[in-house]
């Protein structure tokens, strides 16, 4: 398989905001809102292939404001929640003008976006950990506190993953999965059905199961760890696509930061915090560093 190696830097909370969309624009995609204190920020790519039309829309403060930025955002408040929505398509108006979307801007629901995965305020000058791999199809972040704020790591996986077995028009194949606070449990929330089927058209999105493989002890009798790959879709679909780059296992006899080698790679273990919905059948997660 290819290596999906994590980089990491150091980010306070306040900063994360723009560090998340700067990282983005960094790896191909293009900030195209053309009215971002209303429509939030939003961010398209043509995907690795370049023939997408990936839509990822933005903000920085939580899902509960229905207009600008959203209430209590994380880039000035000590709040922990930013949000999203997936919108199958957007385009601008003139600038300072409000784009339209086919999925309407007006009635299209905002989900969060937890970047601290607790409802305590976490003040915002706190620096965060993000491990991460981004190119023009997709982000997977793994996001760590300081141990004095006693929460443990958050992990998403944003965009369209590398590896996908239907046709995935435009941005039918985008999705948002997370470890914490998820729109599903056990599930992706994605943008679209596959191409053989019909659009949900102006519904704000719908859910894919995941699915791994999840050792009955781990290690096993012979000292070995086994990490599983992550897979996606339904009994109408079947396996939509791979989560690539992340790896789920049991969450026993595993504590977060530890390091499991095969052959001469090595993975970070995450042992994520528990709230709300889980999009993976394990909290326990492996990212690739070297």
């Amino acid at each position: 398989m290819p290596d999906y190696i994590f980089s990491t830097e150091q980010v306070a909370k306040k900063d994360f905001y723009n560090w998340f969309l700067n990282k983005m624009i960094e790896a191909g995609w293009r900030n195209i809102s053309s009215k971002p204190d209303t429509d939030g920020d939003v961010l398209q790519s043509n995907g690795e292939d370049g023939n997408r039309n990936l839509i990822l829309n933005v903000r920085p403060g939580n899902a509960s404001g229905t207009t600008g930025i959203g209430s209590n955002p994380i880039t000035t408040t000590d709040y922990n929640v930013m949000s999203y929505r997936l919108l199958n398509d957007y385009t601008p108006g003139e600038a300072g003008t409000s784009g339209t979307s086919s999925r309407p801007l007006a009635s299209t629901a905002w989900e969060t976006f937890y970047v601290v995965p607790t409802s305590a305020q976490v003040p915002k000058d706190t620096m965060l950990t993000v491990r991460y791999n981004v190119n023009k199809n997709r982000m997977i972040m793994l996001i760590e506190t300081p141990s004095a704020v006693g929460v443990a790591p958050i992990l998403y996986y944003i965009g369209l993953p590398d590896e996908t077995y239907c046709s995935e028009p435009d941005s039918r194949g985008l999705l948002v999965a997370s470890t914490a606070y998820n729109k599903y449990g056990g599930a992706v929330h994605i943008s679209d059905t596959v191409g053989e089927l019909a659009s949900i058209g102006a519904t704000a999105g719908t859910s894919n199961n995941t699915y791994q493989t999840l050792a009955p002890k781990n290690p096993n009798a012979s000292g070995k760890y086994v990490i599983s790959d992550i897979f996606y879709g339904d009994s109408t679909i079947g396996f939509r696509g791979k989560l690539t780059g992340v790896f789920a296992l049991p969450n026993q006899n595993v504590l977060n930061g530890d390091i499991i080698k095969i052959d001469t790679k090595q993975y970070y273990v995450a042992v994520c915090q528990s709230a709300g919905n889980n999009a993976f059948g394990s909290l326990a997660l492996a990212i690739q560093i070297a």
